[in-house]
């Protein structure tokens, strides 16, 4: 599990990129993919300090059943939403378009194989002038 300490020096550091990136979007309300986000942590805290996007979190189906419960409890189910999948089904298709991609922790536990995919369908998900935050820490 993620420090608090770190998640939270990476978030001040994230924060006024992705607030950049954001404010010169073309979509009335940017959204925001947290690729395996796990229990939301980041976009909960991204969605406090970001209050004209939205989010979503993309993890396993059984993570994001207590996900769903942080990000009500944190009053925030009408801006955070989840997307569940398993990355390792072959048919997985992003459906929606994102004006970013969050990636924190995630990519060192993944071959390059799937990286290499995971990428394809990030780059097709992404809107002209969309970005990837990624942090391998």
């Amino acid at each position: 599990m993620e420090s608090l300490g770190s998640s939270v020096s990476l978030l001040e550091e994230l924060l006024p990129k992705l607030q950049a990136l954001l404010s010169g979007s073309n979509s009335h309300q940017p959204s925001v993919l947290d690729w395996c986000g796990s229990l939301g942590y980041t976009s909960i805290r991204l969605a406090n300090k970001i209050p004209n996007a939205r989010f979503t979190v993309l993890d396993l189906p059984h993570v994001l059943e207590r996900t769903r419960v942080r990000i009500a409890d944190a009053g925030l189910s009408d801006r955070v939403g989840t997307l569940p999948c398993d990355l390792c089904d072959p048919s997985f298709h992003l459906q929606e378009r994102y004006d970013a991609v969050v990636m924190i922790h995630t990519i060192r536990e993944w071959s390059a194989e799937e990286v290499t995919r995971f990428f394809t369908h990030i780059h097709d998900a992404l809107v002209p002038s969309g970005g990837v935050f990624i942090n391998m820490a």
